[in-house]
C-alpha cells in the first residue's frame, strides 16, 4: 500500500484500488495535487472511492475552482477508471449523486455507499469483473483500512 497526504488529502493506493479521502479543511489546490499523483501512480485501469464523510458541500465559486483544477486531467481519469464509489453519510448527498449520474450518466459506475467497508467490497468485485484484481495482500489492506475508518467514526458511548 502507499500513502501519501497533500494537505488536508490523503491517497491510499492499494494496487488499482485508490482510496480518497477528504478531511474538513480541504483546498481545491490539495485536490489538484492528489489528482495528479493518482495519474502517476495508478495502473492503466484503476478504481477509486472518494470519501466525503466530514466535508461540507462545496459552493458555487468552490465548484468552479474544482472545475477548472480538474479540466486538464478528467479526460484521462475518465478514460481510466472502471468503477468509481462516493462514502459519505448523508443520504441527501448519495440521492444527488445518483440524480445526477441518472441524468448525466458517466462511462463508468459511479456508486454511493454510507459505509467505508460496502464501497471497498464493490469495488473490489468490480475490479475483478473487471480484470483488474486486487492480489490478496492488496484487498485484505484495503479492507483493514475501511475496517479502522469505520471504528474510528463510531460515535464513543456515553
Amino acid at each position: 500500500m502507499t500513502r501519501e497526504v497533500f494537505g488536508e488529502v490523503t491517497l491510499n493506493a492499494f494496487g488499482p484500488l485508490m482510496v480518497i479521502r477528504f478531511l474538513p479543511g480541504w483546498t481545491t489546490d490539495d485536490l489538484g495535487s492528489v489528482m495528479l499523483r493518482l495519474l502517476e501512480i495508478a495502473p492503466p485501469r484503476f478504481g477509486v472511492i472518494s470519501e466525503i464523510l466530514k466535508v461540507k458541500p462545496a459552493g458555487a465559486i468552490e465548484r468552479k475552482r474544482i472545475g477548472e483544477q480538474l479540466a486538464g486531467i478528467e479526460s484521462e481519469v475518465n478514460e481510466r477508471i472502471v468503477v468509481s464509489a462516493v462514502v459519505t453519510e448523508s443520504m441527501l448527498t448519495r440521492g444527488a449523486i445518483r440524480a445526477v449520474r441518472w441524468l448525466h450518466p458517466s462511462r463508468y459506475p459511479v456508486l454511493t455507499f454510507e459505509h467505508f467497508g460496502s464501497g471497498i467490497e464493490e469495488c473490489i468485485a468490480r475490479l475483478a469483473r473487471e480484470g483488474v484484481p486486487l492480489t490478496p495482500d492488496e484487498a485484505r489492506e484495503a479492507r483493514i483500512l475501511a475496517k479502522r475508518i469505520e471504528r474510528d467514526q463510531r460515535p464513543l458511548a456515553q
